[in-house]
């Protein structure tokens, strides 16, 4: 993995940025493995801010619930929950119909119930 550095020249800082805007772009836009691909390397960079890192766990872990990998699925749906409390409500929702999926209805109906009452109406 590509890390940042205070010692990269201009053309690899370029390299960099543009790599980055490229897999945000990506992560942002398709769907299936090449989200899933995309939206890891935006995770994994090290540098973006935890709201930017929660988008990307976000993106993931739709994409791997909607390939039926519920357990990746629901780990980054934790993920958003715990890095960025204004995508918490979408995030509890999305986890409750994961967890739904899986059997585990209870666990579903407090996630579901978590998400509405942090925003009314989710999910109608």
């Amino acid at each position: 993995m590509f890390r940042r550095s205070r010692c990269l020249s201009a053309r690899d800082r370029d390299w960099y940025r543009q790599t980055v805007v490229d897999d945000w772009r990506t992560c942002a836009q398709a769907h299936g493995d090449a989200a899933i691909a995309a939206c890891t390397q935006v995770i994994e960079y090290g540098g973006p801010p935890p709201k930017i890192r929660a988008i990307a766990y976000f993106n993931r872990g739709a994409a791997y619930h909607a390939k039926g990998d519920l357990d990746r699925a629901l780990a980054d749906f934790n993920e958003v929950i715990r890095l960025d409390p204004k995508l918490a409500a979408v995030a509890y929702y999305n986890r409750g119909l994961a967890r739904r999926e899986k059997g585990g209805t209870v666990g579903a109906n407090a996630d579901i119930a978590e998400a509405r009452e942090l925003q009314p109406g989710i999910g109608q």
